[in-house]
Formats: C-alpha cells, structure tokens, sequence
C-alpha cells in the first residue's frame, strides 16, 4: 500500500510539473504576443508621429521662406524709399539754393 501511494504521488507531482510546464509555456506565448502587438503599435505610433513633424517642419521652412521674401520686399522698398526722400531732400535744398542765389543777384543789381 505504501509503494502504490508514493507511485501516486510521483504521478500526480508529474503532472502537475508537467501542467505548471504548460501555463508557463501559454503564459509565455502569449507575453510574446502582447510584446509584439505593443512593439508594432509603438512603430506604427512612432511613424505618425514622425510624419507629423516633417509636416510641421515642411510648414515652418514653408513660413520661413514666406518670411525672408517679405523681408526682403520691404527691405526694398524701405530701400527705394530711402533713396527717393534723399533725392527729395537734395533737390528740395537745391531749390532753396537757387532761390538764395537769386534774391542775392537781384538785390546785388539794385546797389
């Protein structure tokens, strides 16, 4: 009776060895599968995000370039307008030059 109970308990050890065996294998796979499925998530979560910042940088080089062409307008025109009120204030001085030399002629042909 003795050796027929150790045999049972030797088989039932066994068996549950051999089921510990199999949670730990299923519980394994299926780690495997969660990791995948987060590993292609995260891939898939990088890969949008990346899209998005290129398209946000496209847009920005986009503005920047919008803003270096106005910049350079109105650096122009800022420009032409200097040069046009120079030549305003240089004519305008030469004016009031002749207008000077002229009062001073005609009042030297009086004396």
């Amino acid at each position: 009776m003795r050796i027929e109970q150790n045999e049972e308990v030797t088989e039932l050890r066994k068996d549950m060895f051999e089921a510990r065996m199999k949670v730990e294998s299923t519980f394994r796979k299926e780690l495997q599968n969660v990791e995948k499925v987060y590993k292609d998530r995260a891939y898939v979560t990088m890969a949008e995000e990346s899209e998005k910042a290129l398209q946000g940088e496209r847009i920005i080089m986009h503005e920047n370039k919008c803003k270096s062409v106005w910049h350079e307008k109105c650096e122009e025109r800022s420009g032409a307008e200097r040069s046009e009120a120079k030549r305003s204030e240089t004519s305008c001085w030469s004016e009031r030059g002749r207008g000077a030399k002229r009062r001073l002629t005609s009042s030297a042909s009086r004396c």
